[in-house]
């Protein structure tokens, strides 16, 4: 008969690994926990690479993206309205003016290498923290901002000095990075994602 001591962390022990769980595989959106606003991809920046952004825009249709197992890792990529898949990464060379962190991008001609590669992994209230394999830096959202070009802006208040804005139509736009400053000990919201089956 077995202790009681060693039957309560064999006890221990497995709930916690049946209480962490995997991502969602195949078509997924990823919705960042802080903006409550869905991952997409955004404009070309050099002809074969795209931004990574997340906004409140509901007619957008392009936040579908594939997440599929490699070895103990994932790849993350979009093919809706692309012509190959783009893969999401962490552009090594990119780094912000802060030097804390980089910019998450898309492209097509990554698909053999590491870069591509992310830890994807559930935290306690369930959702979901993800990691670049080679840099060790966490996804996350950046600040959000007005896109003008969405009828965000309307006419000068004179009474009140400022831009009035459209709030019930108005697109934001965030941007999404990666954080190469010190490893945060409990990722805020910020680093924090739900990923939902499409």
């Amino acid at each position: 008969m077995f202790p009681k001591t060693i039957i309560s962390l064999v006890l221990v022990i497995a709930v916690s690994v049946l209480s962490k769980s995997d991502p969602p595989l195949g078509c997924v959106r990823i919705e960042s926990v802080a903006y409550r606003r869905f991952m997409f991809p955004g404009q070309f920046q050099n002809g074969y690479e795209r931004s990574v952004n997340f906004d409140n825009w509901e007619r957008l249709v392009d936040k579908e993206w594939i997440v599929e197992k490699s070895g103990k890792e994932y790849r993350i990529y979009a093919v809706k309205n692309q012509i190959a898949p783009m893969f999401l990464y962490a552009n090594k060379t990119m780094l912000i003016t802060d030097s804390s962190r980089r910019y998450a991008r898309l492209s097509a001609f990554v698909g053999a290498s590491s870069d591509i590669l992310w830890k994807i992994e559930e935290k306690k209230n369930g959702y979901f923290t993800i990691q670049n394999k080679v840099l060790k830096e966490y996804l996350y959202a950046g600040e959000r901002k007005y896109d003008v070009s969405y009828d965000c802006v309307l006419s000068y208040d004179t009474n009140q000095h400022y831009w009035r804005t459209n709030s019930t139509t108005c697109r934001t736009v965030g941007r999404v990075f990666t954080w190469k400053g010190k490893e945060p000990k409990k990722p805020g919201p910020e680093f924090q994602w739900k990923i939902h089956s499409c």
